[in-house]
């Protein structure tokens, strides 16, 4: 191994020594900061490079019913579908520990709204991303 490559994979692996326990003991508020709010992805808070595009990419997230157990969610995006110049790739809901409930591709060529409806056996905080092809993805945080 060559002395950079030494230097480059002993300075990750004491980064990854002090971030990593941060988020095995971070509460459910902190994740979304802790994973790059600004960056990895956007939220109205941190926009990052895209502070005039929020209102386009935020997802809104609406409780259509609840019931048995089940709830069933509306997740809209203000956003054109341009074919596939400018549109919305996703929306993806995720739970309180950032871990995969349910999402929605979209065909730009056949849906004309970035909207989609999703039915879970979940209630409790939801992260709802919006991917956009463009201008990355963004986060909201709901509670159901």
């Amino acid at each position: 191994m060559k002395r950079r490559e030494f230097v480059q994979v002993a300075t990750l692996g004491s980064v990854a020594s002090v971030v990593a326990p941060q988020w095995a003991v971070a509460d459910d508020a902190a994740l979304p900061e802790l994973i790059g709010a600004g960056g990895l992805f956007y939220t109205k808070e941190n926009p990052g490079r895209w502070e005039k595009k929020v209102g386009g990419h935020l997802p809104n997230l609406t409780v259509e019913s609840k019931a048995d157990g089940k709830v069933t969610l509306k997740v809209e995006t203000d956003h054109v579908m341009s074919a596939y110049k400018h549109y919305i790739v996703k929306h993806t809901l995720l739970d309180d520990k950032l871990q995969f409930l349910d999402e929605h591709l979209f065909n730009p060529e056949t849906e004309e709204e970035p909207i989609s409806t999703h039915t879970l056996e979940y209630t409790g905080t939801i992260y709802v991303v919006s991917h956009c092809n463009k201008h990355d993805a963004w986060l909201n945080v709901f509670e159901v």
